[in-house]
């Protein structure tokens, strides 16, 4: 397995998180989608060096998912 030295999240994400209120909670599962889905996808395969951390095979965003 490859170790990835974590950077720090993308800032679209940060502010996402940060709009939680009484009404509304980020949610993985329910309204993680764009615009801030692909931005965290993008950072991730930047992170990793385009390079899958469980095989070591390459990846891009069509090959890979999150």
């Amino acid at each position: 397995m490859k170790h990835i030295k974590k950077s720090q999240e993308p800032e679209r994400f940060t502010k996402w998180k940060a709009l939680e209120n009484d009404d509304w909670k980020p949610s993985w599962d329910d309204n993680f989608q764009i615009p801030e889905k692909p931005v965290v996808h993008d950072a991730l395969l930047k992170e990793q060096g385009y390079i899958c951390c469980y095989c070591g095979m390459r990846i891009t965003r069509i090959t890979s998912h999150i």
